[in-house]
């Protein structure tokens, strides 16, 4: 699994889209999800990958990114 962001932001008072791309075997290719994420879900969406269990923080509470897998 390969993951990519890209902020751009330019100010902290401005709310902020970050662009993340995913690429690897077991995601469908095409796939768009608008439901917001933050790097919590991230890293809960490569600990359930991975197999790995949670840091017992934030993460443990966020929900995986679903709907773009194979």
């Amino acid at each position: 699994l390969l993951v990519t962001t890209f902020d751009e932001g330019e100010s902290w008072f401005h709310p902020n889209r970050i662009y993340l791309s995913l690429y690897g075997e077991s995601v469908v290719p095409g796939t768009v999800i608008t439901e917001r994420y933050n790097h919590y879900n991230l890293l809960r969406t490569i600990e359930e990958a991975l197999g790995l269990g949670t840091l017992g923080r934030n993460d443990s509470k966020a929900a995986p990114i679903r709907g773009l897998w194979r």
